[in-house]
């Protein structure tokens, strides 16, 4: 997931669970499972199996983001982390890279010599403690970053070529590792069209099979279009990433959306699920002729049955527009309410060019573009401007369910009055400030609702193909006190436990979350609160329950 995905040094807000795992029946030395040697691994029956007798192999562990720092991986984890991690049971973590920590590319597809250096020490020091390793092209070439939709490494095919001729270097040269599970050939696709990304996974098995068959090739589904395929391939291990419900597991994220996501969930219990449309109120005041002055706008009208949520609506309808919006305004039975980045003064982040939290949404046959014009305004300046022709636009603030610091909230019968001012410089049909009507509705989530949920998304497809499965991610963000992740994780790799999926956890650490702040955060392993991860401090802390149940689970 990165996260977007999406995503990803953790203090005392993170998770702290206790990784215990049931040891391998190969020789042990020391508290962990430090093993002499590790079983080749291979696939039969729909199971990860030692291939020397067949007996299925329990993989269980944890992702290390190394990618989250290009310039200095080699200060994310020491071998002493590694040999807490092995104490506490850990046999399979995925090594998350960025192509720039590992290779000359653009210039040339080349080792750089300390990236090479670093991913060869940490494999090592995982197999001389009796830990598999995934290597996992977390950011491939032509990115910068993970992205959730859809990336630029869609935009060029020599980013395709770049990476099938990076994963040729790197089989190249770990072909011959024992400790390797395999290689997960490109995290979360998100490509515009399916067959981009399928057509692409074949290409580089091929590639990488004819220089390594001993190890896997791990392949992720299509997150844009979530679909996996059978490519027909034996050594073709599946690997879907699960973070569903993801009001919960991606509570209080901030990375995604242009407001922080919402954090008053309960898991199990009703979660919030979507946002339904129910009508639009008639607006009271809007414009139909062009003008250069600055004009108000507005609608006024009584919430009706079933609506507990109000959303602003910015609109053109019928023709040719050119208008600026700004300095929005709500009152609910005349007391004021906030909105977002009313006076359109914050750009996105995410979304540069755009008012943050404002959105464009428009008839599909238009030609309406919007963006934040910073010159212009009506109190100050900043404002959204919108341009284009067609039957209709309308520019809200509906981002999903996840991100309620939005939501105008109301009960049936209170009265809304929303206000804005408009600039139309050219406008051939009418515009304004318009109220949608909205309700709020839950799901029932729980243990049973996990394992339904898991059979639609791949548990059922794995079954119909007799293909093993890994869970190369999954997870929930926390913060002390909060049960809601803790039952949910604990759940999923019970799931997972019973159905014999190997699994590794999203992540070893994240970002550094300072103490007390309240925030949440996805790493697993607390760094002690007089002390910055960037000092490169060994992060030894005891790690508590729902590891020490799930992960001893046979």
């Amino acid at each position: 997931m990165n996260m977007p995905f999406r995503l990803k040094a953790a203090a005392s807000t993170a998770i702290a669970f206790l990784l215990c795992i049931p040891a391998l029946s190969c020789g042990t030395r020391g508290g962990g499972i430090r093993q002499a040697g590790l079983p080749r691994v291979g696939l039969k029956d729909g199971r990860l199996v030692a291939t020397s007798n067949g007996k299925p192999l329990t993989l269980r562990g944890v992702n290390l983001a190394f990618y989250l720092d290009v310039a200095s991986p080699e200060k994310y984890i020491t071998e002493q982390s590694i040999e807490d991690l092995a104490d506490r049971g850990v046999n399979l973590v995925r090594i998350c890279f960025h192509w720039r920590q590992v290779s000359r590319l653009p210039e040339e597809c080349a080792w750089k010599p300390s990236g090479r250096a670093w991913l060869k020490r940490v494999v090592r020091w995982c197999a001389d403690n009796g830990i598999y390793s995934v290597l996992d092209m977390h950011v491939p070439p032509g990115e910068e970053d993970i992205d959730p939709i859809t990336g630029e490494f869609w935009d060029s095919p020599e980013n395709a070529d770049d990476l099938e001729a990076l994963w040729n270097l790197i089989a190249g040269d770990f072909k011959n590792e024992p400790a390797l599970l395999g290689y997960d050939i490109f995290t979360e696709p998100a490509p515009p069209e399916s067959e981009q990304w399928w057509d692409l996974a074949k290409r580089l098995v091929k590639s990488i099979e004819r220089i390594d068959r001993r190890h896997l090739i791990i392949i992720e589904p299509d997150m844009n279009h979530e679909e996996l395929r059978d490519i027909g391939d034996a050594r073709v291990l599946y690997s879907p990433h699960y973070y569903e419900p993801m009001v919960v597991s991606h509570q209080g994220e901030y990375w995604y959306g242009d407001t922080p996501a919402r954090t008053d969930v309960t898991f199990p219990g009703e979660v919030p699920d979507e946002l339904e449309y129910l009508s639009g109120a008639d607006p009271t005041e809007s414009v139909s002729e062009p003008s250069d002055e600055w004009r108000s706008v507005g609608t006024t009208a009584t919430a009706p049955e079933g609506a507990d949520v109000a959303m602003v609506s910015l609109f053109g309808w019928e023709g040719s527009t050119d208008a600026y919006f700004d300095d929005v305004s709500v009152t609910v039975n005349g007391e004021p309410r906030g909105v977002v980045n009313a006076s359109m003064s914050e750009e996105s982040e995410g979304r540069p060019g755009m008012p943050r939290a404002w959105f464009l949404t428009k008839e599909e046959a238009s030609s309406f573009e919007a963006n934040r014009e910073p010159s212009e305004g009506h109190s100050e300046p900043g404002c959204l401007h919108v341009e284009g022709s067609g039957q209709w636009f309308s520019c809200g603030q509906d981002e999903g369910i996840q991100f309620d610091k939005v939501f105008i909230r109301v009960k049936p019968g209170d009265r809304v009055k929303v206000g804005a001012w408009v600039k139309a410089q050219t406008l051939s049909g009418e515009a304004g400030a318009a109220i949608d009507w909205c309700r709020e509705t839950f799901k029932a989530w729980n243990r049973r609702t996990l394992e339904k949920d898991v059979d639609r998304a791949f548990g059922d497809w794995a079954k119909k193909h007799n293909a093993a499965i890994f869970i190369g991610e999954f997870g929930s963000m926390s913060r002390p006190g909060d049960k809601s992740s803790t039952n949910l994780v604990s759940d999923m790799m019970s799931v997972w436990n019973e159905r014999g999926y190997a699994w590794t956890i999203w992540c070893y650490r994240g970002e550094y979350i300072p103490p007390g702040s309240g925030s949440f955060g996805f790493g697993l392993i607390n760094c002690p609160d007089e002390v910055s991860p960037d000092e490169g401090y060994t992060w030894r802390r005891e790690l508590s329950d729902p590891w020490q149940s799930a992960l001893r689970q046979r």
